[in-house]
């Protein structure tokens, strides 16, 4: 089973082997056309010009010529959509002029990009790419008739639009902050992730409206990311003191909410061997290849003491934290067994594995009850299979008494498909829980006498990151069931997706806080958001859309390195690129569709989006019994609703155009079959996301997509159904 950190891994070790090709697209003209296509939406309109060496009047005509019109990108948004404009060029544009169009110098691009592993492995190697100048022949002089948009009715709902719908305050009685345990904790939903505490807006983020619509969906706290060593000084770093000034703040903004915060901490985090310079003693192993970064080794008392009196000095500069969640192996290098199992560290190779995890979680736990000694530590234990096998009994029996255990609900399941086996290695909503691993763990904190909790999706999850929710609330209904059977009746429930606010929610508040239990908590959940005539209609729906998302061919490969999360704003590939499969981009690979095989998972996705529409079609009729303030409500979540679908779809029909085209060649009957279906899903596609600015948008990326990806989709379709497929499209 492929992993998340092997997943990582390979994508880091990528960094060490031969550049891929740069990245150039047959529908346009020319590179400057590209450059111009890919940035429009991202960069304004003079910083393009400056980064070409050209005037912002051609920059203007290479836009007219691919029916871009005179707008251009507002800077409101430049850094929420630096690391799009990152992805959209790092295949073609020479680093110094992305910097360029950005802003950044290269320390602070390395700077970005060390601040999680997930950056740098999504981006790999960069290609050997050339400068780009528009040339004195860069014109066509005429409209290119494949980039034309389709016909739009009603208005565009600009993009980041729903932030300013969340936050609008709503209507709630003055709340008084009580401590709720087992607590249910979410994240912020449009909050960037990484340090935000280094943003000067970072207040926009905790507005009251999105607060108080958490609490109203029962949520008792959010989280947010930290590095330690940014947040209090100690004996081995300083950092400024604006980051805990700026943490109080939240703090308080989220009490006045009713909610509490918890701090996720990955640490100690790794750091470039400068420091060691200062620090040889706690030189520890390698990160991962080509990253830089090197472990404080947690075996040497110096490193213990950073973790403890780091957490105790923030616990008492900030008291009214209410824990935090520590992750100990996997994302970034951390301790020398976060990586692996063999670490290349002459002291902490000597000893158990176990040991040095219990002694990294004792350190965080002395300091934090130190401080606060009701506040909660939660062991999370995400990938701890990297450093022992399931059930990881030993870890589990090593860790200090004053934690609580946090367990993946779904990792561990084995599901068929197709009769294709897999295993489950991520938190999952098509797979409700809990597998083997999780119960095992569950009863082995349990007999330790540890407080146990669960971290689990119940919005979206990476299956279908770009979409606000899933629909599919049987599902989350057995997921709350199987909480109940378990006593965890909260948890940690959402990772920096899937917790926009929604029906997902507010089944899950309902079967949080009932005693005995609506006998139909789902048909419950439909008579109050659309009413009951409406109901059984809605109810049926949403049972099919459960059935159909219960046979996702899930592997880790699918969910974090295919096109899934773009569906039909992929971009199309007519001839093998050459690139690598990596973190949330697999190009035009196909490798990620294993173990089931590229046949099976293109005739699971059609079968799951032919059953979704029969759903959408119910629901829509449904929408015909329902009042104004309810119709309302419910052509919203249509939108999204359909919009799943569509990435169903596209999805199995790119499949099948990439196996059609490394067989028989693009001009296949199959392959134009393909294309059109592609290019069908994708107007629709496109009509839906205009309504809806939350589709393609996800806390910790921003937008994976954007409707200009979607238009360039649309362009490559037909491009090549009427230049290579002689098809008018």
């Amino acid at each position: 089973m492929l992993s998340r950190r092997r997943l990582l891994f390979g994508s880091a070790a990528s960094l060490l082997q031969g550049a891929p090709r740069p990245e150039l697209q047959p529908y346009f003209p020319s590179p400057a056309h590209q450059f111009v296509w890919r940035n429009w939406d991202l960069v304004p309109a003079d910083r393009i010009a400056s980064a070409l060496g050209c005037s912002t009047s051609a920059v203007r005509e290479l836009g007219r010529e691919m029916y871009l019109g005179d707008d251009d990108a507002a800077r409101e948004y430049d850094e929420r959509l630096r690391f799009a404009v990152l992805r959209r060029n790092w295949f073609f544009v020479p680093k110094e002029q992305i910097l360029s169009m950005i802003g950044m110098t290269r320390p602070e691009l390395e700077t970005l990009l060390d601040h999680d592993a997930f950056y740098r492995a999504h981006l790999s190697t960069q290609p050997a790419v050339q400068t780009i100048r528009p040339g004195s022949g860069a014109t066509v002089g005429k409209p290119l008739r494949w980039f034309e948009p389709p016909p739009q009715t009603g208005t565009t709902e600009p993009r980041f639009a729903f932030e300013r719908a969340l936050a609008e305050p709503i209507a709630t009685p003055p709340v008084q902050r009580t401590r709720k345990r087992p607590a249910t904790i979410a994240y912020p939903y449009f909050c960037p992730y990484g340090d935000i505490l280094a943003l000067d807006d970072y207040q926009r983020y905790y507005p009251q409206g999105l607060l108080q619509r958490k609490a109203a969906h029962g949520v008792s706290a959010i989280w947010l990311h930290a590095l330690l060593r940014d947040l209090v000084p100690t004996k081995l770093f300083e950092p400024k003191p604006h980051r805990l000034e700026r943490l109080r703040w939240i703090v308080d903004q989220c009490a006045s909410a009713g909610l509490g915060v918890y701090v996720y901490l990955n640490e100690p985090r790794a750091v470039r061997e400068e420091f060691y310079e200062r620090h040889p003693e706690l030189r520890g192993a390698p990160g991962r290849p080509g990253d830089g970064l090197r472990c404080m080794c947690t075996s040497a008392p110096a490193t213990r003491e950073f973790l403890f009196a780091g957490t105790r000095d923030l616990f008492r500069s900030v008291p009214e934290l209410e824990g935090v969640i520590l992750i100990t192996a996997s994302e970034n290098p951390t301790n020398c067994y976060s990586l692996t199992r063999t670490p290349e560290c002459p002291r902490c190779s000597r000893r158990p594995a176990a040991e040095v995890i219990g002694e990294v979680v004792a350190a965080v736990e002395r300091g934090v009850h130190e401080a606060k000694p009701d506040a909660e530590v939660i062991a999370w234990d995400w990938s701890w299979g990297i450093i022992e096998d399931d059930p990881q009994a030993g870890i589990i029996a090593a860790l200090p008494k004053g934690v609580t255990l946090q367990v993946d609900f779904e990792r561990g399941t084995p599901i068929v498909r197709l009769g294709a086996k897999a295993q489950v290695d991520e938190y999952s909503i098509s797979v409700p829980g809990p597998s083997p691993r999780a119960s095992a763990h569950l009863a082995l904190a349990r007999k330790r006498g540890l407080p146990v909790m669960a971290k689990t999706q119940v919005g979206t999850t990476w299956e279908l990151a770009t979409v606000p929710f899933l629909p599919v609330l049987d599902l989350i209904a057995e997921k709350m069931r199987a909480f109940r059977r378990h006593e965890l009746s909260g948890g940690m429930l959402s990772w920096t997706l899937g917790s926009c606010p929604s029906m997902n929610w507010e089944l899950v508040h309902l079967m949080s806080s009932q005693k005995g239990g609506a006998s139909d908590p789902v048909l419950e959940i439909a008579r109050r958001r659309y009413g009951r005539k409406a109901a059984p209609k809605v109810r049926t729906a949403w049972k099919i859309f459960s059935d159909a998302f219960r046979t996702y061919p899930f592997s880790n490969a699918l969910v974090y390195s295919s096109f899934v999360l773009e569906g039909p704003a992929h971009r199309l590939y007519p001839k093998p690129s050459g690139l690598s499969a990596r973190i949330l981009n697999s190009f035009d690979t196909l490798g990620w569709t294993e173990p089931f095989g590229p046949e099976r998972v293109s005739a699971l996705f059609r079968k799951m989006g032919n059953e979704w529409r029969r759903g959408v079609e119910l629901f829509r009729a449904a929408i015909a019994e329902m009042n104004d303030s309810q119709r309302e409500l419910a052509e919203q979540d249509a939108v999204v609703t359909e919009a799943a679908g569509l990435y169903f779809d596209s999805i199995a029909a790119e499949v099948t155009f990439y196996l059609e085209r490394n067989r028989s060649g693009i001009a296949s009957a199959e392959a134009r079959r393909s294309l059109q279906q592609q290019l069908r899903a994708a107007e629709r596609f496109l009509a839906l996301c205009a309504r809806d600015s939350r589709i393609g948008f996800e806390a910790s990326i921003g937008y994976v997509f954007l409707p200009l990806d979607i238009r360039e989709k649309l362009a490559a379709c037909r491009y090549l159904l009427e230049e290579v497929g002689g098809v008018r499209a």
